[in-house]
């Protein structure tokens, strides 16, 4: 038998064209329809990416200046360096760093020890806000104290959209964060066992103390001690120091971890573990811990 052909509708359209329709559970006027909502989604894509509404624009973007309290001030003084560096670095721009705010133009303001300004601004912690009034974009963040600032300045970065030549930020954010815990370190093992950050360079460790730092890390650990090896562009104990300055830059607490063990109950080797220690300590800069082990402990003790 035959199968007959399905007449074709009053519109014109084919049989074989509604069956089409029919087949996917869709009427006609529905299928226009989602195309039509479809191509209203695109078009106000493609209005807002041109026009630039979803932030403070390029425009007011590639001439900001950096406003410190003090030049004097060394926490202010070396966010503002870090935030003019990961601009420059991700859009081009040159961000000025001064001490008296413009009467114009965009500008970001580093401001810590404002316990008393905002009490809702705990240790370690920030309150960022961003500005337009009549045109003018004006970025705060206001700490408690130093290490505040540079956290806030870490929430900046990660909130800057950016490409080269471009930068776009957030319009009116008025935020305030604080750390959970006040102990929040990372330990890094200068030793042959990394097989990884044995090879890098002191310009690559300042990177990467840098970024922890911005992401709120206060505390940096090292196992000392190790011997060279074949990837070290460093000898380990001159890298160590040079931690130790990095950890100063940016404010962070510096500690040393020895987990040598049980071998340590030889006097000897208890006797020659503290006169390194005591090297290492007329030598790094910055606050310091050290961490012995219980067996450390009991050797130190018996052999007084």
């Amino acid at each position: 038998m035959t199968k007959q052909k399905p007449p074709d509708d009053p519109n014109g359209n084919s049989a074989h064209y509604n069956e089409g329709l029919k087949y996917r559970g869709i009427s006609r006027r529905d299928f226009i329809k989602s195309g039509t909502i479809i191509t209203v989604a695109i078009i106000l894509a493609v209005y807002f990416i041109l026009t630039g509404c979803r932030g403070i624009e390029k425009s007011n973007l590639d001439s900001v200046v950096i406003v410190i309290s003090n030049k004097d001030v060394s926490s202010e003084r070396i966010a503002a360096q870090v935030l003019m560096e990961e601009v420059e670095k991700r859009t081009g721009f040159k961000w000025d760093i001064v001490t008296e705010p413009p009467e114009n133009g965009p500008m970001v303001v580093l401001s810590s020890n404002n316990k008393t300004e905002n009490a809702n601004i705990k240790p370690e912690g920030y309150n960022l806000k961003i500005e337009e009034e009549n045109g003018k974009i004006k970025i705060l963040i206001s700490a408690a104290d130093g290490r505040g600032v540079l956290y806030g300045v870490g929430k900046l970065l990660r909130m800057l959209e950016w490409k080269k030549g471009k930068a776009i930020l957030p319009e009116n954010i008025d935020m305030t964060s604080s750390p959970a815990y006040p102990i929040r370190g990372h330990q890094i093992g200068y030793r042959v066992l990394a097989n990884s950050y044995d090879a890098w360079t002191p310009e690559i460790y300042d990177q990467y103390i840098r970024e922890l730092a911005l992401f709120g890390t206060n505390s940096i650990e090292i196992v000392p001690f190790s011997g060279r090896g074949p990837l070290m562009k460093v000898d380990p104990f001159e890298m160590n120091i040079t931690i130790s300055e990095i950890c100063e830059k940016y404010d962070m607490d510096f500690w040393i971890m020895t987990g040598w063990g049980l071998i340590l109950l030889i006097k000897l080797k208890v006797l020659k573990l503290l006169h390194n220690i005591k090297n290492y300590m007329m030598l790094v800069r910055g606050w310091m811990v050290y961490f012995f082990p219980e067996a450390i402990r009991v050797s130190v003790t018996q052999s007084m």
